[in-house]
């Protein structure tokens, strides 16, 4: 394989992962909804730990420490896609020094 090729395979595995990535972010907001409306807290340690070692554990070897990394980068993402989503839903808060 040219440099030129393994460019353009990057750049196809690229769109197929934006893709992914835009399907998954929106999962995230119904889950966001659900957390909010059941007064859940965004951060679930356990269920982060849970979803790392699962995927660390079906992944091929070599490539557990990066995908732990990837995964970890992906719910501080989603963490705060949460807290914006929180913060824009919530009224606004009356400073009572600005009265």
């Amino acid at each position: 394989m040219t440099l030129s090729q393994a460019r353009e395979a990057i750049d196809r595995l690229d769109r197929e992962i934006v893709k992914l990535m835009a399907d998954r972010l929106a999962v995230v907001d119904g889950i966001s909804d659900y957390k909010a409306t059941h007064n859940l807290p965004v951060h679930d340690p356990a269920r982060e730990a849970q979803v790392i070692a699962r995927l660390t554990a079906e992944c091929a070897d070599g490539f557990q420490e990066d995908i732990a990394t990837l995964y970890q980068r992906l719910f501080e993402i989603s963490r705060q896609r949460q807290e914006r989503r929180r913060a824009a839903a919530s009224p606004p808060r009356i400073d009572q020094d600005s009265r």
